[in-house]
């Protein structure tokens, strides 16, 4: 039976090799690659992302690289973004200036932003599903931030999708 298995992590350890999380994170994905039969891994990053983090490849690439499996940075660049209406923080900001939200009790702001940003996850979790949707007939391991779990699982079982969702092991919060 092919399966997805969702695993929630700290953004971190998918570009920063010092971060304490990281190593342990890589390990438990050799594990899984070493247990079951996976054949791709897909992550919630981006060619963006990388740019943004000041690297050329993330660390799950790397173990891609090293199995010989298929990787996929499965979130939307910039420019992808733009075209399908999701918000960038700027914009959310500037969508705040005209409703008057005040930006110096920034708990509050805060929170503010990430129920906006919240708003747009679907748009995205659906980007998600397009980029793995021709392997339908492969297992692999998604990894994304723990926020997009539950929702991602959910979305994958009714796009008839085999889904396991993993321990949540490698977040910081």
């Amino acid at each position: 039976m092919f399966m997805v298995y969702i695993l929630g992590i700290d953004h971190l350890v998918q570009h920063n090799k010092e971060f304490e999380l990281t190593q342990a994170f890589l390990n438990y994905l050799e594990t899984l690659i070493n247990t079951k039969p996976i054949e791709y891994l897909a992550e919630e990053f981006s060619i963006d992302a990388l740019k943004i983090s000041g690297v050329t490849r993330s660390t799950v690439k790397e173990i891609t690289n090293k199995h010989k499996l298929i990787h996929i940075y499965s979130d939307p660049t910039l420019e992808k973004r733009d075209i399908l209406g999701i918000r960038t923080d700027d914009q959310i900001k500037d969508e705040f200036a005209f409703k008057s939200i005040n930006y110096n009790n920034s708990t509050e702001f805060q929170k503010k932003l990430k129920i906006e940003k919240a708003k747009d996850y679907h748009i995205r979790e659906n980007y998600w599903l397009n980029t793995i949707a021709h392997l339908r007939q492969k297992s692999g391991i998604f990894i994304c931030g723990t926020i997009h779990i539950k929702s991602f699982a959910l979305l994958l079982s009714k796009n008839n999708f085999k889904v396991v969702v993993l321990p949540e092991k490698f977040c910081t919060l």
